[in-house]
């Protein structure tokens, strides 16, 4: 059977708010709603009950399996998901929560209203003049309109995506399994100064490093950036545009092969990370980063790249950075205590060898990532096929 028309229907046709509001019980776990992974137990790292008064008092929308949830204030950005828990959970009352009624399946309609287009014409209804209180709110939301088909051709769309997702999902499984097989390499070949059973030399970042603070006196523009996946990147590239001040003659100018510590700490990276320029020829990063260059013959550059990638000078920088103050997240680094800092370094070739191993495994790893990515954009294509009625599905 082929997709037949749809028709187009208006969301509060089809979506009734939910505003049942509770306490927190033990039965019923208090979740949060992100853009990245959905709607997840409330972690730690954003639980700010310890600052509301009456906890015990406080009421939470509850939420039911299949419910729709998005945030007013992030609808722009994607902040919505479905529930695919198996039991009712608790979500901030500042959350809208929607049930999706009559005979219509909600990962359907989820699909649909999460269609990145459709997100887009949420973000033209936003109201507000304060950026911060500015938001979706839900009279505008439910006048929106989808378009819906049959019952059966909504479940042979879900069906499809879903598929999509099963793939997806066995690709991301792998993924992080080649990375954590990527740490344990690193963890088992690689040492450092607190584990050195080889007793392979220790040496300060000093005698293998020289610091690199070459101003960019030629004008280059390639601003650059560090990220934790991509490296060293423009940030054009990275931003689509280049959010460095006009004035860029104070910017340390750095060649392919020449590393960066950005002392701010990220995602993965506790204490700042250490990049190595491999994208450019050439760039510019902020006076606020570190650039190093190795040397001389005794220091592998890929070796280090390696090193400083798992993390392993991280037990050091604590040593020098916990008596800073954290500014912004910027962790408190002087140059010269960074360059104190000890490595072990075996033979070169064992850096070889090694660095060849940690190389490979790598490789690996950037062809899963980039297999992810296009797997990921073939799926908003479909769904955007799917929901738009621009593709046949055959039962």
């Amino acid at each position: 059977m082929e997709i037949k028309s749809k028709r187009g229907v208006k969301l509060v046709e089809i979506l009734m708010s939910r505003n049942v509001r509770l306490s927190q019980t033990e039965s019923l776990r208090l979740y949060s709603l992100t853009i990245e992974n959905g709607i997840t137990p409330k972690s730690e790292r954003y639980d700010r009950e310890h600052l509301v008064k009456d906890v015990k008092e406080k009421k939470y929308k509850i939420v039911k399996p299949n419910d729709i949830v998005y945030n007013p204030a992030n609808l722009r950005w994607g902040a919505i998901a479905i529930s695919r828990e198996n039991c009712d959970v608790l979500v901030s009352p500042i959350y809208e929560v929607l049930s999706v009624v009559s005979d219509n399946n909600p990962r359907y309609v989820y699909y649909a209203v999460s269609e990145p287009r459709q997100i887009k014409r949420f973000a033209s209804m936003i109201e507000g003049t304060v950026v911060e209180r500015m938001a979706v709110k839900l009279e505008a939301f439910l006048k929106t309109t989808i378009s819906l088909p049959s019952r059966e051709t909504q479940d042979s769309i879900v069906h499809t995506i879903d598929t999509w997702d099963g793939v997806i999902s066995v690709a991301e499984n792998l993924l992080k399994a080649k990375r954590k097989r990527w740490s344990y390499l690193a963890r088992k070949m690689i040492k450092n100064p607190i584990n050195n059973p080889y007793n392979w030399e220790i040496v300060a970042l000093s005698e293998l490093f020289e610091r690199v603070k070459t101003k960019n006196t030629l004008g280059n523009d390639n601003v650059l950036t560090i990220s934790g996946s991509l490296g060293l990147v423009s940030q054009v590239e990275y931003f689509n545009k280049s959010v460095a001040s006009s004035d860029l003659t104070g910017y340390y100018f750095i060649k392919r092969g020449d590393f960066a510590y950005n002392k701010s700490y990220s995602n993965g990276y506790p204490y700042g990370a250490i990049k190595r320029l491999d994208r450019y020829d050439c760039g510019i990063v902020s006076s606020l980063y570190i650039c190093l260059r190795p040397k001389n013959n005794q220091c592998h550059s890929d070796y280090f790249m390696h090193y400083f990638e798992a993390g392993l000078l991280n037990s050091e920088v604590a040593e020098i950075a916990r008596e800073g103050a954290r500014n912004h997240g910027l962790l408190n680094v002087g140059v010269k205590d960074f360059f104190s800092l000890k490595v072990c370094v075996p033979p070169i070739e064992y850096q070889e060898k090694i660095a060849s191993v940690l190389t490979k495994a790598n490789e690996e790893i950037e062809i899963l990532e980039k297999y992810l990515d296009l797997l990921k954009k073939q799926r908003q294509g479909l769904v955007a096929d799917l929901v738009y009625n621009r593709r046949v599905v055959n039962i």
